[in-house]
């Protein structure tokens, strides 16, 4: 509990852009989860660490500290966390400019999702990502499509519906 209040406060305070505080809270999280083995609060430690770092602008220590969650997932059996991590390597990648992570993270997403037969519904953030990506807008509507054809979970109503107002977009033009 003490590691997820850390976790909480470092959020709070870097969306008031107190970015010393949070990552103070996220470095008295390290510690208290330094002799635990709880892999779920232990990537969203990796994942907030990451985010304050692009909040910064540093993306040599964000790319450092993605390399370093990415050798600790794959130590993990629990490939739908592998998975995400993959999905926030290549959207940080994106924000930071590298091209060539941003699809590579992403391919290796959609393997994991393969190799352990995850549900199809965890397709639409690859399919999303993918149209997103596209250069042109024409080669994003099939992915659009294909989104709105998956089963709606909570964890992809969002995608689905922010695919669905793109979609109406593309063919309102």
């Amino acid at each position: 509990y003490r590691a997820q209040g850390f976790w909480l406060m470092a959020e709070v305070y870097s969306k008031r852009l107190k970015y010393k505080l949070a990552s103070h809270a996220l470095t008295n999280m390290s510690e208290t989860l330094a002799d635990t083995s709880l892999w779920p609060l232990i990537f969203e430690h990796i994942k907030a660490k990451s985010w304050l770092a692009y909040s910064q602008h540093d993306f040599d220590s964000m790319f450092a500290i993605l390399d370093h969650g990415i050798e600790f997932g794959s130590k993990h059996e629990d490939a739908l966390l592998q998975f995400d991590l993959h999905i926030l390597y290549s959207i940080l990648a994106k924000k930071g400019g590298d091209n060539h992570k941003k699809y590579a993270y992403l391919n290796e997403a959609q393997a994991l999702l393969l190799k352990h037969k995850l549900d199809e519904s965890n397709f639409a953030v690859v399919y999303y990502h993918f149209a997103i990506f596209s250069q042109e807008t024409s080669n994003a509507v099939p992915y659009f499509e294909k989104i709105l054809e998956l089963p709606r979970t909570d964890n992809n109503a969002w995608i689905i519906d922010h695919s669905t107002e793109l979609l109406i977009d593309q063919y309102i033009r």
